[in-house]
């Protein structure tokens, strides 16, 4: 389901803003170990940065026709956020629209990692082609229907 609302103008500054924090998220799945506190505080700053700028955006109409992406290999950043991040794995999860008395289920956070990783990609990848509009599009979309409920889950 595609939302639509006003189309604002967006200068580069904001689209910069976006591309940094995504760029950040993904430069921390480096396949470098990551397990000192300072370096967990990093990948939490980077997931409130992502959020932050969801909330800062509003939604836009994709301006030119939908051109998908390449698929990312997602085998490949999973290997990666596991190699990153190998103090994360599984984890009690309750989705917060779940009824009170819903049983907790189980969540990977590496899967969680690896998710945001191909949606962010793909923001990545309009933002590169000239396609600011769908670029947005595309992040407040999928943060609303799949990399936030992640990032969520994981925060």
């Amino acid at each position: 389901m595609r939302r639509f609302g006003r189309v604002k103008e967006m200068g580069n500054s904001r689209l910069d803003t976006i591309r940094s924090a995504i760029e950040n998220y993904l430069g921390l799945l480096d396949g470098k170990p990551k397990t000192e506190q300072h370096e967990l505080k990093a990948l939490t700053v980077a997931l409130d940065r992502l959020v932050a700028e969801y909330q800062r955006g509003e939604d836009v109409d994709v301006a030119d026709e939908e051109a998908d992406p390449p698929e990312t290999d997602y085998q490949s950043l999973y290997q990666r956020a596991d190699a990153s991040f190998p103090t994360l794995g599984y984890y009690t999860h309750i989705a917060p629209d779940e009824d009170v008395s819903a049983k907790p289920g189980l969540a990977d956070a590496i899967d969680d990692l690896a998710d945001m990783a191909r949606d962010l990609s793909d923001v990545i990848w309009h933002l590169d082609q000239g396609r600011a509009a769908n670029a947005i599009w595309h992040f407040r979309f999928t943060y609303e229907v799949h990399w936030g409920v992640h990032l969520q889950g994981l925060r």
